[in-house]
């Protein structure tokens, strides 16, 4: 049997009693007691202090890998002594923040803990906030997204030229591949020179971490780590260890599949799913290329829908995050609105239904968006609203990912059927001339 082998046959709760007696215990009062199998997997790996990348379906647990033992070493640490964890959102940002806030054993949490936020547009007057924040409270955490992390801890390298800003003992990125964002081979030359000059603003952070402490943990975490991250890792010599747990193009089996063909008007479909699904709690999801605030504004006052702004809730605080949810299942008929972009990584553990207005870009995106719900084993529904001209790719996702997308009976936009019920991946139909594939082909595919 290989190490990995011998570290998932652990028993569940075994890996959990390498964890802190406060850890254990606040995870106790939230019902669990047994690690599940990413973590038993990664737990040992993270005490150990590896240098690892873990892919593992959506869902299962991949947060409590890094943040558990990392706020079990903080625990027996120098005061000094620092984590970084950065993520491609600071939707995410803040409900890492939150957790690990909940699992700090220190007087005052909130000081040692830190999200760097940036609200506005983060000029100098906010980047001197952010920076003081960190001089006045010297943090044993710090969270925030590659950009803006790297902004204020050049500021604060001016601050204090003794130390190194950019020393961390353990550094983390999850959703890797959306904050490294390794080309794709079909990259242009123009682009692939692009990066070679400037880089990439994770890949940059992650590179000034690692030379000031080149013995630091590195540590990547996603869904749907690809061929070129691993490429880059490799190009990189960061020397990570690569460990996949079950099958990265999964989630929960909990989960039913619909799409409907929209009539041309998302808003009025989003009503009209919404009228029929009668959802207890539900994420309703739209392209970053679509206004949040117009798409919420048609909802509200031609329908009368009851929308949650989620990235502007998710800014405020703890207890209002926490609430989130709950204030949702009180209110019948109302619904969390964000864009793609901001889901990522988030956790609703109770979210009954999510409705994907638009295409979703790839097979991974629909993953990770269906997979907010049917968490803990709770049964979920994903519709996707797509254009007839996109049904054809469903069958394509339904060959990747092995879904099944049924044609929802109830939400049928009338007319002529001119689409399958079924879109099953086990029968070959034939699918329209596919310019994405021809792109490739000519290495011109744009990214």
């Amino acid at each position: 049997m290989t190490v990995a082998g011998r570290r998932q046959s652990f028993g569940g709760a075994m890996v959990l009693d390498r964890l802190s007696k406060f850890i254990v215990g606040k995870l106790a009062q939230r019902g669990i007691l047994e690690a599940t199998a990413v973590q038993r997997l990664g737990i040992p790996l993270m005490m150990e202090n590896k240098r690892i990348m873990v892919q593992a379906e959506t869902g299962c647990g991949k947060t409590g890998v890094f943040l558990w033992p990392l706020m079990t070493k903080l625990e027996r640490a120098s005061r000094d002594s620092r984590i970084g964890v950065i993520v491609p959102s600071r939707e995410l940002g803040a409900q890492i923040h939150a957790e690990a806030i909940d699992l700090c054993d220190q007087n005052r949490p909130e000081e040692k803990v830190v999200l760097l936020r940036k609200e506005g547009h983060g000029d100098k007057d906010e980047l001197s906030a952010q920076t003081n924040l960190l001089l006045c409270n010297n943090p044993n955490v710090i969270i925030g997204t590659p950009k803006w992390m790297m902004s204020v801890l050049t500021e604060l390298q001016k601050h204090q030229p003794k130390r190194n800003a950019f020393e961390f003992e353990s550094i983390v990125v999850d959703e890797a591949d959306k904050v490294l964002k390794p080309l794709s081979k079909y990259a242009t030359r123009k682009k692939k020179k692009s990066r070679e000059i400037h880089g990439n603003s994770g890949e940059n952070l992650v590179k000034r971490v690692l030379e000031a402490n080149p013995r630091a943990q590195l540590s990547l975490f996603s869904a749907t780590a690809n061929s070129q991250l691993k490429s880059m890792c490799h190009v990189e010599g960061w020397n990570v260890e690569f460990h996949r747990v079950g099958n990265s193009f999964r989630i929960p089996t909990n989960i039913q599949h619909y799409y409907a063909v929209s009539s041309g008007n998302l808003v009025h479909d989003v009503k009209k799913a919404l009228d029929v699904l009668k959802p207890e709690a539900c994420l309703c999801v739209i392209n970053t290329s679509v206004s949040l605030d117009s798409f919420s504004k048609e909802l509200r006052e031609l329908y009368g829908v009851d929308v949650v702004h989620l990235n502007r809730e998710l800014n405020k605080g703890d207890a209002k995050r926490r609430d989130l949810l709950n204030c949702i299942q009180k209110r019948p008929g109302s619904i969390l609105l964000a864009s793609d972009e901001i889901c990522r990584g988030l956790d609703f553990k109770k979210l009954s239904h999510v409705i994907i207005a638009g295409a979703p870009r790839d097979a991974s995106m629909y993953l990770h968006l269906a997979g907010r719900t049917g968490r803990q084993g709770r049964h979920g529904v994903s519709l996707a609203i797509v254009e007839k001209h996109y049904v054809y790719k469903l069958k394509r996702y339904s060959q990747t990912t092995g879904i099944q997308f049924n044609l929802h009976p109830n939400l049928a936009t009338g007319g002529k059927k001119s689409t399958p019920d079924v879109v099953d991946h086990s029968t070959q139909l034939k699918e329209p001339y596919d310019h994405e594939a021809a792109a490739r082909e000519r290495g011109k595919e744009k990214f």
